[in-house]
């Protein structure tokens, strides 16, 4: 078969719609729930799909429909044909710039569609007499009510890589327009609000959610253009705060460092003394108007599958079982969610609460095949939607090896390694071909990006990430790739370089280590506000990475603690002129952290995957395309993340498919040159064009103009009722 003559499917064209249009076909899946070669005209329907099957060869995997979302999903279709008819004035002014095909920051349709059906719910639906909109709300409300004490909870499900933080800048811009604006429906008085509470898991995903406030010298309303010219004016008013979850733990009014003997002497029970819920919320909430009577908080929950009633999942009818032990992961929830009931009790949380995730699903179900999603999740974009649309990079997996197992070696590591404890002197088995391999290829791509034979060199090198499950496994993986200093038999330091030659961070020669960092070593607690004990081993290998980190980092890293140094790091690999700039490697411990991003190609993965939530999270840390420019079919060009020890599936079993992976495009600066302010030329910023009448003298033409006739007819009477004869 010539070149031209290419059959087209799911592995060799995968990419069949628009990023910025509304999904026209999907590829239809099998028994197993993997994509065949047959296109279906229409829109793929929501449905839970298990990313990791367990099950034996041919066995039927369940398929639930989310019959709310789809039912959702027509309505607002109809609406959006229609016009967006019944919308306020500023609403529509939203939804023509969010969706103008001309724009230079076109919005993709997973972000557009989202909004509309927030603003569905809340505008249209509540308004229409309409039977079927009226029981979609009915339907919502209950779905979300029932399993949060009450709460009314929206939640809408994105993909990693489709950009859940400008929607909710999108979500706060509506609002912000509507409750400014002075054209709105009197009727949707009260239902729009300025002030934002962003809450979110980590340290990571909060300085991330920092561009929400319109103030912040990056924010994703400039950035994005979302919001048209004329308008921006009622960003103003708008308050946002992001914030942990873990703040809303309420302290010991006596303090941290107070002594048992202390305690007892200020009080009689030598017990702890926690600070009541309104001084935790004037604590947390300080300097917001909300507070002092002025208005309520619209709460954005980011990563919400961390927030949920414990025991939810079972309906709000359940009894808890007699020999049910707690769950440790139902903590963090139940803190998450009675913060928002705190927020309820002092009468400043604003309904509906708008959730965000990629994957909104119970925790607790998360390791079933029939793992539960949000009842209360209205929009849904999955990932299988977003590979469809180009909106992410196409993770590969193994598919086929030649070794004489039943399924592919390299898919799972962590089962087919032993012992599967490492050490850092040598790896054995599959652990230490499928990194062989691997890296090979990451040597591969890095040649194309940052090699000498690179036509357009980029400034950051592609990234590589390693996840162990444990800190022993994770700090082997990092001394064997990365090298390591040790002390020899004469008490002077010697220098190992590790495996992986561009991921060493010691010299050749071992004379000492490298003039920057190539390869850092990470664990999820970096992501909290805990501390790390120095004198534990995670904390040793911190404070030894921060020490050279500020070799590197001179006096830009003064006064930051070891955790916060690493974290810097951490979170700005791949950014010019960063610390973590030219960092290649990145092994963890447990998983990377949600709202991490960085261009990331490859992924080993050495520890038991056994949900799909898992699964989806450690790939979503590669799925974050490094281009946007559509081809002259207007499709976005596929790009791939290499994984290896993560048993994801949504692929087609059998292929053979090795498509390369496209060279990155260079980025370009565009400015002007110091020192020629002279003749600098000044173009205006144009918020719209209005036709006036010019002012030039006009004459009549008689010739020109026909004769009116005026007749001698009434044009008015008078009309009264006949009464009597």
């Amino acid at each position: 078969m010539s070149g031209a003559e290419e059959a087209v499917n799911s592995v060799t064209h995968p990419i069949i719609n628009s990023p910025y249009e509304q999904p026209t076909r999907y590829w239809r899946l099998d028994h197993e729930h993997r994509a065949t070669s047959e296109q279906v005209i229409g829109r793929r329907p929501s449905a839970n799909l298990p990313a990791v099957p367990t099950q034996r060869l041919g066995e039927q995997l369940p398929l639930i429909h989310n019959q709310l979302v789809n039912d959702i999903r027509e309505a607002v279709g109809i609406w959006r044909a229609n016009g967006y008819a019944g919308a306020t004035a500023n609403t529509k002014r939203l939804l023509a710039h969010w969706t103008n095909p001309l724009a230079l920051r076109r919005l993709f349709f997973a972000q557009v569609e989202a909004l509309e059906t927030l603003i569905w719910l809340t505008e249209i639906a509540p308004e229409s007499g309409a039977r079927p909109a009226n029981d979609l709300l009915l339907r919502a409300s209950r779905a979300g009510g029932d399993l949060n004490d009450g709460l009314m909870r929206m939640a809408v499900k994105m993909a990693t890589g489709t950009g859940k933080t400008a929607t909710m800048g999108m979500v706060i811009a509506w609002h912000a327009v509507n409750a400014g604006g002075g054209r709105r429906n009197a009727r949707h008085t009260g239902r729009y609000h300025t002030q934002f509470l962003a809450i979110t898991p980590g340290l990571t995903v909060r300085e991330r959610l920092r561009a929400l406030d319109p103030a912040a010298p990056s924010n994703v309303y400039a950035e994005l253009d979302l919001v048209p010219a004329d308008l921006r004016m009622h960003l103003g008013q708008v308050h946002v705060r992001a914030i942990n979850f873990q703040a809303f733990q309420r302290r010991d009014v006596l303090g941290q460092n107070v002594t048992g003997d202390t305690r007892r002497l200020l009080r009689r029970s030598g017990e702890r003394v926690l600070e009541s819920s309104s001084a935790m919320l004037q604590r947390v909430l300080r300097g917001m108007p909300a507070l002092a009577g002025a208005g309520k908080i619209v709460v954005l929950n980011d990563e919400a599958h961390h927030c949920y009633l414990p025991g939810a999942e079972r309906g709000p009818n359940a009894k808890p079982l007699l020999d049910e032990k707690p769950d440790p992961r139902d903590e963090p929830a139940a803190l998450w969610f009675n913060a928002l009931r705190s927020l309820r009790e002092a009468e400043v949380l604003a309904e509906p609460i708008y959730d965000f995730s990629a994957t909104p699903i119970f925790i607790s179900t998360s390791a079933r095949k029939d793992a539960q999603m949000f009842p209360w999740c209205v929009s849904d974009f999955s990932l299988l939607d977003a590979i469809e649309s180009g909106l992410v990079k196409i993770p590969r997996v193994p598919v086929e090896d030649d070794s004489d197992a039943d399924s592919p070696v390299w898919r799972r590591l962590f089962q087919n390694t032993n012992p599967k404890t490492l050490h850092r002197h040598g790896l054995h088995g599959a652990i230490a071909s499928g990194l062989d391999a691997l890296y090979r290829n990451y040597e591969t791509i890095y040649e194309q990006w940052c090699g000498e034979g690179a036509e357009r060199p980029m400034p950051t090198p592609p990234v590589f990430i390693a996840v162990a499950g444990n800190i022993a496994n994770a700090e082997a993986l990092h001394d064997y790739m990365a090298g390591y200093a040790e002390k020899d038999t004469s008490g002077d330091t010697a220098y190992r370089p590790g495996a992986c030659q561009l991921f060493s961070n010691v010299l050749p020669d071992r004379s000492g280590w490298e003039p920057s960092l190539r390869t850092l070593l990470v664990h999820s607690q970096l992501d909290q506000e805990t501390t790390i004990g120095k004198g534990s081993r995670l904390g040793r290998a911190i404070s030894a990475q921060a020490a050279l980190l500020r070799e590197m980092g001179g006096s830009s890293l003064a006064g930051m603690d070891d955790q916060s140094v690493v974290r810097e790091a951490l979170n700005t690999i791949g950014r010019v002129g960063k610390l973590g700039e030219q960092i290649r490697c990145v092994v963890s411990v447990s998983m990377l952290t949600e709202g991490w991003d960085a261009k990331c190609t490859h992924i080993l993965g050495y520890r038991a995957f056994s949900t799909q939530l898992l699964c989806e999270q450690v790939v979503g840390r590669a799925l974050r395309r490094t281009s946007y420019d559509v081809g002259e079919d207007g499709l976005l060009p596929p790009e791939f993340a290499e994984v290896l020890g993560v048993p994801f599936d949504f692929l087609p079993p059998a292929t053979r498919s090795v498509a390369p992976q496209p060279e990155p495009r260079q980025a370009y600066e565009v400015r002007t040159l110091p020192g020629r302010r002279e003749v600098r030329i000044d173009f205006p910023l144009v918020a719209s064009y209005r036709f006036a009448q010019g002012s030039g003298s006009r004459r009549l033409d008689p010739a020109r103009v026909a004769p009116f006739q005026l007749e001698d007819a009434p044009t008015i009477a008078v009309m009264v009722g006949v009464a009597g004869r």
